[in-house]
């Protein structure tokens, strides 16, 4: 059995599957069941595109249209632009430690980081559909 993605599989054995021992051995309620079916999910994921070829090339087309979205949203910010939801939850939990002014101005920054995600999201999405048009019409052509 070949692998195709090692660096993949290895962050997978050494992340998800200690995150689902670690729930497995402090099983407590409900939110651990859906953690553990989260966890379950992704292992099953990274092990069906670590260990298959076509799956694996899929992934990597995938992620190629999502860079190229990116990158045409976003310009030079690319390469931060998929993390800045969680960069803003970072800053608003600073601003509310240093200004502890009030609950409301949290969870409004809160909100609008929701709002900010969403759009990032649809906006993000329909780039990639445009990506993907694109890659079907030049392949379309070359053919």
């Amino acid at each position: 059995m070949k692998i195709y993605s090692c660096k993949r599989l290895l962050v997978t054995i050494f992340l998800s599957v200690v995150c689902f021992i670690y729930k497995v051995l402090h099983y407590e309620d409900f939110i651990d069941l859906v953690w553990l079916g989260i966890f379950a999910f992704l292992i099953l994921k990274v092990l069906f595109i670590s260990f298959s070829r076509e799956a694996h090339n899929d992934y990597i087309k995938k992620m190629d249209r999502q860079i190229r979205a990116y990158c045409k949203v976003f310009g030079k910010f690319d390469p931060i632009a998929p993390y800045s939801p969680c960069i803003i939850i970072l800053v608003i939990g600073v601003v509310s430690i240093l200004f502890p002014i009030g609950e409301w101005l949290t969870v409004c920054l809160l909100l609008v980081n929701i709002v900010y995600t969403i759009w990032i999201f649809i906006i993000v999405k329909k780039h990639i559909r445009i990506e993907k048009n694109h890659d079907f019409l030049s392949n379309y052509s070359n053919d």
